[in-house]
């Protein structure tokens, strides 16, 4: 393995923890404090939110992208 599969590696880690991981923890915490629902449902409402946060972003990011294009 080389010095480029560390990094990607890293950046592959870093990635699934900035968009999947910690928003998946932020939003259970949230949801879990808020009332008495069951695991099931609160597991499902996170999971739908953190997909939701991570489709935003890459949006932005596509639009960013699309902007730094026009100039």
């Amino acid at each position: 393995f080389g010095y480029y599969t560390y990094i990607s590696t890293l950046y592959s880690v870093i990635l699934f923890c900035v968009f999947f991981w910690i928003p998946f923890v932020y939003f259970y915490y949230e949801e879990k404090d808020d009332d008495d629902t069951g695991k099931c449902t609160v597991i499902k409402s996170v999971i739908n939110e953190t997909l939701l946060f991570f489709t935003f972003s890459l949006d932005i990011a596509v639009l960013i992208k699309t902007l730094q294009h026009l100039h």
